[in-house]
C-alpha cells in the first residue's frame, strides 16, 4: 500500500523522470535515434552531404565597387555564416547550393549519389584469416582453480560500391559568375566563378534497422569503413549551356578544366572522426570526440573504429564553368561540367549483414544534366546606359565615314559654315 500512496502522490515527477530517461538515452527504453531519414532501408553504410566549408569570403567587384558575397565559414542544414546570402542550401542526400543571387555570381553546386551497393561476386575477406578470441570473464573450478572465459568472434571485410555525382547549373551570367545585369568590366572579368577551395563534408553513419520492435540490437550487425578509394578516373561529361541535346561525355576541355580530391584512380577517402578535422580555420578542435563503447552480445568493440558516425570530404581545387568567346569576342560558348564519381567502399562488418542492396541491383547512376538556356544578352546589354552611349559614338563616327567617302562635299560645307561663325 505504501508504494501505491507514493505512486499517487508522486505521480508527476516519476512522469518527469521518465521523459528524461527517453530524452538523454532513448536506448534504454527501447527507441532509436531516427535521425534525418534515410536514403535505403537496408543495413550497413549511408553517405549524406552534410555541409559545405569556404575558407574565405569571396567579394564580387563591379564597376563601382562590391556586389555580393560569398562568405567564409560553415553551411549546412542549421547553420551559415554571418553576412551570407545563399539563395539554395539543400543538405542530406543530394545536395542543392548557391551561396548568392540565383540568377547571377557564383553558379549553383549540385550532388547526387547511389546507394552503397555490396558486390556479392567478391567473397569476404575473415579479418586476421580466423576468428578472434576476445576473454569475456573467468570461472573458478572446484579444486578451486581460476580460469579465464573466452568467445570467439568474426569480423568480416566487404567489398562495396558507392557512385555519386558531382555537377554545376545556372544561367549565362552564372557561367561567367557576373551580376544578372553585368557591365562590360563584369563579362570581362570571368573571375567570380569558381568554387576552389571549398569542401563539400561528407557524414558517414551506421544503419541497422531491426525491423521487429523488441529485437537485441546488440546482435548487430555493426558497420565500420575500413578504405574509401576511388576506383577509375571521374567520368566527366558536359552540356552545352545552348542546348541539353548537346552532350558531350568524357569530354576533354572539361577533364583539363575541373580538378578536385579525389579524382584519379587509386586516390583515397580519409576517414575523420568530427567534421572540419585537419582542415585550416574551420574550428573544428581536431579532438577525438568520447562516446560509449558499442557493445556486441555484450563483448565493448573499439571506438577507435566502430564509431555512430563518420566524417570525409571532397574538396573542389578548381571547379567552374567551361567558357570560350568565338568571332573575336562577339560570341560566347559556355558548357557545365557534370562529374561521375566511382568509389570503392571497404567495410568491416561483425555480425551477420543480410539486408542489402547488391552491385547492379539499382538503376546505374548517370552525369547529372545541368539547368542549361540563353539569357537575353543583347537586351540585357542594351539596357546599360555605358552601351547604349558606346553604341551612339560608333554609329555616328560610322555615319561620319560614310558621308566622308560617299558627299565629301557634305563634311566641308559643314565644316566651312562652322569656322565663318
Amino acid at each position: 500500500m505504501k508504494i501505491e500512496a507514493l505512486i499517487r502522490k508522486y505521480w508527476l515527477a516519476l512522469v518527469v523522470l521518465a521523459l528524461i530517461v527517453i530524452i538523454v538515452d532513448p536506448s534504454l527504453v527501447g527507441i532509436h535515434s531516427l535521425g534525418i531519414g534515410y536514403l535505403t532501408g537496408t543495413q550497413g553504410l549511408e553517405v549524406q552531404f552534410d555541409s559545405i566549408y569556404n575558407p574565405t569570403t569571396r567579394t564580387y567587384q563591379g564597376l563601382y565597387g562590391p556586389l555580393s558575397n560569398f562568405a567564409s565559414g560553415w553551411y549546412s542544414a542549421t547553420e551559415k555564416p554571418a553576412g551570407a546570402s545563399a539563395s539554395s542550401m539543400t543538405f542530406g542526400y543530394n545536395l542543392i547550393f548557391d551561396p548568392d543571387d540565383p540568377n547571377g555570381y557564383m553558379p549553383k553546386l549540385g550532388a547526387s549519389e547511389q546507394t552503397i551497393t555490396l558486390d556479392t561476386n567478391i567473397a569476404p575477406e575473415l579479418v586476421g584469416g580466423k576468428p578472434w578470441q576476445v576473454k569475456t570473464g573467468s570461472t573458478t573450478f572446484a579444486n578451486g582453480t581460476i580460469a579465464d572465459v573466452y568467445q570467439q568472434f568474426e569480423i568480416y571485410r566487404y567489398h562495396c560500391t558507392w557512385r555519386f555525382g558531382l555537377w554545376l547549373a545556372g544561367n549565362e551570367w552564372e557561367a561567367l559568375g557576373c551580376s544578372p545585369n553585368p557591365t562590360m568590366y563584369e563579362k570581362s572579368a570571368e573571375h567570380q566563378n569558381n568554387y576552389a577551395g571549398t569542401s563539400i563534408w561528407l557524414k558517414i553513419v551506421p544503419k541497422n534497422p531491426l525491423f521487429w520492435q523488441g529485437n537485441d540490437p546488440t546482435n548487430g550487425p555493426f558497420f565500420a569503413p575500413d578504405y574509401v578509394v576511388m576506383r577509375q578516373p571521374v567520368e566527366w561529361a558536359s552540356y552545352d549551356g545552348k542546348s541539353a541535346s548537346q552532350k558531350t561525355t568524357n569530354d576533354p576541355e572539361i577533364s583539363q578544366t575541373e580538378s578536385t580530391y579525389p579524382m584519379a584512380e587509386g586516390e583515397p577517402l580519409g576517414i575523420y572522426y568530427t567534421r572540419g578535422a585537419g582542415t585550416y580555420g574551420s574550428g573544428s578542435t581536431n579532438d577525438e570526440p568520447k562516446m560509449d563503447p558499442l557493445q556486441y552480445q555484450g563483448v565493448m568493440l573499439d571506438t577507435s573504429i566502430f564509431r555512430n558516425e563518420y566524417w570525409a570530404h571532397i574538396d573542389l581545387m578548381t571547379f567552374k564553368a567551361w567558357n570560350s568567346f568565338p568571332w573575336l569576342g562577339m560570341s560566347h560558348s559556355w558548357k557545365y561540367p557534370s562529374g561521375l564519381y566511382t568509389v570503392d567502399f571497404f567495410i568491416y562488418v561483425v555480425g551477420e549483414w543480410t539486408v542489402y542492396f547488391k552491385t547492379g541491383e539499382v538503376p546505374a547512376l548517370t552525369p547529372h544534366p545541368p539547368q542549361y538556356g540563353t539569357t537575353d544578352w543583347l537586351g540585357a546589354w542594351f539596357s546599360n546606359p555605358f552601351n547604349q552611349l558606346w553604341v551612339l559614338l560608333v554609329t555616328g563616327l560610322a555615319v561620319f565615314i560614310i558621308i566622308e567617302w560617299r558627299q565629301p562635299q557634305v563634311i566641308t560645307g559643314v565644316l566651312k559654315r562652322r569656322l565663318r561663325k
